[in-house]
């Protein structure tokens, strides 16, 4: 069965529109993006085989990736574009460059006489697209320190073809309605909506973030690859047979299949793909609430705001007696120090929900970041009587007891706090600060011990626990712990003074001026 891409979609259409206004090089990172999915699914089914070229087109795309990240030039790259430049260069010497990486040329399939299997020809095509890639890195990395300001896109979008293809191989129905014209089967298909909603969030990433190197970290492997090759091939590199395809579509172009593998993401931290299956729930459901406000919390997960205040806008839109996007929105205008619009969220959630302890105690939050400690604790209080063993309300009405120098209600909560959480390190942090006020060293010295036991490296705390040293006159210790300090925060300018009179008390004057000398540097 052979079908032919002749024609551009929605999807592609769209993409190209949203993407124009990329300057060349992050148009050639997001071309490395949408190829390096392709790529996932090539590792996958060519490991062992006898025509496997991952290492080699693996190497490939790192070249790529740094022409791109790194402003590095390769010239088997470069070279790609001398035949398009100079015709006198040999046109085809990098199509059989290309045709002796793809599967189905090194097992000498004659495609007149055989029937070339169609995961052969599917990977034949991914190690195609990514031959292209080397000549569009060539092509790009002329073009990359323009801006691209006649909104000329360069790239080509090479995942919504593939998958045109891929699908049409492996659904006669899809096939059958391309052949007619009617694209609606291929829009509406899991794998599109995937593809089309991650380029998306590609292409706003790429607008946004400045940093090359975190582009590379984060887009360097893709979540979708095993979506993707669950859908054609088993272990044996066979075509999965009709009637189990059909069940396989059958189940998966769902929502109800999409909602749950989302929820699966968000229990392993896969935020991100949990995002795009959110958006897949959506396109079939537009009313679905638990989606949305799902969503809206992935995103402010990864610190997308924007895209969060929409989806909880959008869920109190659906629901208006929802409390939990108002208890979000409260949440992320705290975030950003806007109180004045914090307030009536959070307010609202308790009118909704006037029996959940988190709402009483977010409004309490807020007022202690209004500097209204007074009007804080009855909110603590009642977060407290509606659930005893909610230990952040004791920890946050202490901290309201401590702005009131009500030191000893702070420390009972504080206890209270420890008791219901063994390893709660801001509160032993807080305790061993107010036990220094008391002059009560000792508790003090203890509770900071317990920190360093839980974690090590936690910046300030063997500092502070050096100056109760000091205050003892025990200035061994004291150089003791100002030294871990240092080992954690080499740059602390006031670590280094507060050593330098260690130094000093016990008669060490050229190490005590050689800490005092650093401190100067510092500043």
């Amino acid at each position: 069965m052979e079908y032919e891409y002749e024609h551009i979609t929605t999807e592609e259409n769209t993409i190209e529109k949203i993407a124009e206004n990329l300057t060349y090089k992050q148009q050639g990172i997001f071309l490395l993006m949408t190829t390096e999915r392709m790529f996932q699914v090539y590792k996958k089914y060519a490991k062992g085989q006898q025509w496997d070229r991952t290492e080699k087109l693996n190497a490939f795309l790192e070249d790529c990736w740094d022409a791109m990240i790194n402003d590095m030039e390769f010239d088997y790259i470069t070279d790609r574009i001398k035949p398009i430049l100079d015709e006198s260069e040999d046109q085809d010497k990098f199509l059989y460059e290309c045709m002796d990486d793809c599967p189905q040329y090194i097992m000498e399939i004659d495609e007149e006489n055989d029937e070339i299997p169609n995961y052969m020809e599917i990977l034949s095509k991914i190690v195609i697209y990514i031959h292209k890639l080397l000549r569009q890195t060539a092509v790009i990395s002329i073009l990359k320190k323009k801006d691209n300001i006649k909104k000329e896109l360069v790239v080509g979008i090479f995942n919504f073809p593939f998958l045109e293809k891929f699908l049409c191989y492996y659904s006669p129905q899809i096939l059958e309605a391309k052949e007619n014209g009617i694209d609606d089967l291929f829009s509406q298909h899991e794998l599109v909506k995937l593809e089309f909603e991650r380029e998306k969030r590609d292409i706003e990433y790429l607008k946004n973030e400045k940093n090359m190197q975190n582009i590379y970290k984060k887009y360097h492997y893709d979540l979708q690859e095993n979506i993707l090759g669950e859908y054609w091939l088993n272990s044996d590199s066979q075509k999965i047979d009709e009637q189990q395809f059909e069940e396989c579509e059958e189940e998966k172009n769902t929502p109800e299949y999409y909602f749950k593998y989302a929820c699966k993401g968000d229990e392993t931290g896969n935020y991100e793909h949990a995002i795009v299956l959110y958006g897949a729930v959506i396109v079939f459901q537009p009313d679905n609430v638990e989606a949305y406000n799902r969503r809206g919390i992935d995103f402010m997960r990864l610190g997308q705001f924007q895209q969060a205040i929409s989806d909880f806008n959008k869920v109190i839109e659906l629901n208006p007696n929802d409390a939990r996007p108002y208890s979000s929105l409260g949440a992320i205008y705290t975030y950003f120090q806007d109180y004045k619009k914090a307030f009536p969220y959070y307010s609202k959630a308790i009118e909704i929900e006037p029996d959940e302890e988190a709402n009483y105690h977010n409004l309490g939050v807020l007022y202690n970041k209004l500097k209204n400690y007074k009007k804080a604790i009855p909110y603590f209080e009642k977060s407290i009587a509606l659930n005893p063993n909610f230990e952040v309300s004791y920890f946050n009405r202490a901290d309201s007891y401590i702005a009131l120098k009500q030191y000893q209600k702070a420390i009972e909560d504080l206890n209270k706090a420890i008791a219901l959480k063994s390893d709660y390190i801001d509160a032993y942090i807080n305790r061993a600060e107010i036990y220094d006020k008391l002059k009560e060293y000792q508790k003090a010295i203890e509770d900071f011990s317990k920190v360093i036991a839980l974690c090590t490296d936690i910046i300030g705390v063997y500092c502070k626990r050096g100056d109760i040293y000091f205050k003892l006159k025990e200035y061994q210790k004291a150089i003791s712990d100002y030294s871990k300090e240092i080992e954690i925060n080499p740059n602390d300018k006031e670590v280094y003074l507060n050593r330098s009179k260690a130094y000093r008390a016990i008669g060490e004057k050229e190490k005590a001026v050689a800490d005092k000398t650093t401190a100067k540097k510092l500043q």
